[in-house]
């Protein structure tokens, strides 16, 4: 089951500040959409990715995650 898009969010938003601080960003993002890449079928509409990275993807908006 994927977690909440809030708790994804955040946990996001706090690797992303990080890696920033450690002149990583970049790479950071690569890594975070390569674990995004992983989720599975939406079963509501056969879509990938679920619905809830979806969301996530379009709240990150960055072009390096997706």
């Amino acid at each position: 089951m994927l977690t909440e898009p809030e708790e994804l969010l955040v946990w996001i938003s706090a690797v992303r500040e990080k890696a920033t601080e450690l002149d990583r960003a970049a790479i950071a993002d690569l890594h975070i959409g390569k674990i995004l890449a992983k989720s599975s079928l939406d079963p509501d509409d056969n879509a990938w990715p679920h619905q809830t990275i979806r969301n996530v993807l379009e709240s990150v908006s960055a072009e390096d995650v997706d």
